[in-house]
C-alpha cells in the first residue's frame, strides 16, 4: 500500500495529467490537492 508520496516536477499541470493517466490502470488516484494558502502555511511549494 502507498501511504502518500510526493515529487519535484517543472510543469506540475502537465506532470499531474501525466501521472494520473499513468496510475488510474493500477487504481491509484489524486486524492488531495493542497490550496495556495495551505501551501503557504506549510511552506511548501
Amino acid at each position: 500500500m502507498i501511504d502518500h508520496t510526493g515529487i519535484v516536477v517543472s510543469d506540475f499541470e502537465r506532470s499531474k495529467s501525466f501521472y494520473a493517466a499513468a496510475l488510474e490502470p493500477i487504481g491509484l488516484s489524486l486524492i488531495l490537492e493542497y490550496s495556495q494558502e495551505t501551501k503557504k502555511f506549510l511552506n511548501i511549494n
